[in-house]
């Protein structure tokens, strides 16, 4: 939770299909970006969340902003039921599964009117080192749906996420294994950064 992301734009869509009827239903919380940013508009808002850790950031962060209307889940999207919703949104999950299909199905069985799927492209930043794992590209998840008969609207926005650290240290140490070894030695040392925190730059969604 050590960040910030700016994504006006993504979020500014989200709101554009909701209201303050509307169930909302975010598969992979996280610590709450969508959620919190998304439940002072709506109903109600379910987060299915499957580390223990981050959901209990969130709750403690939605508790902070008086916020009451989110029920939790913390279980995986594929051990979990639930009902009906107006909107259901998946925000990277999906790329974290073996079974990307079965995952869509049960979004699409669970959505009353729209469904979101949030993934990064695969627009290569030069400063980050190739994933170890390999992640389904955007275009496959797009031929995926157009198999099933669901020509999905697709836009691309792009963001930013910030990291802050007070040392060079920490975020070689927390981050250094995602990032080329030549852009991290242009970060200024922290002889130099003495008594400063340091914004760490990460990378964008584009």
């Amino acid at each position: 939770d050590r960040k910030t992301v700016g994504n006006g734009k993504l979020l500014g869509k989200l709101k554009k299909y909701a209201n303050s009827d509307s169930t909302i239903l975010d598969i992979g919380a996280g610590t709450g970006y969508l959620t919190l940013a998304l439940a002072p508009f709506v109903k109600k808002v379910t987060a299915v969340e499957p580390a223990e850790g981050m959901l209990n950031i969130l709750k403690e962060k939605a508790e902070n902003q008086g916020i009451h209307n989110i029920d939790y889940i913390n279980r995986k999207w594929e051990d979990t039921k639930t009902g009906k919703y107006d909107v259901v949104l998946a925000s990277h999950s999906i790329t974290c599964t073996k079974d990307p299909l079965t995952f869509f199905l049960r979004m699409h069985e669970c959505a009353c009117r729209y469904v979101f799927l949030i993934v990064f492209t695969d627009f290569d930043i030069v400063s980050m080192v190739c994933r170890k794992t390999p992640q389904p590209s955007y275009v496959l998840l797009y031929n995926m749906l157009c198999s099933l008969g669901i020509y999905a609207n697709v836009e691309i926005f792009k963001s930013y996420r910030r990291f802050f650290y007070k040392r060079k240290e920490d975020a070689i140490r927390d981050i250094g294994g995602r990032i080329n070894k030549e852009y991290l030695q242009r970060i200024p040392s922290t002889e130099s950064q003495r008594n400063k925190s340091r914004i760490f730059p990460g990378y964008r969604d584009r």
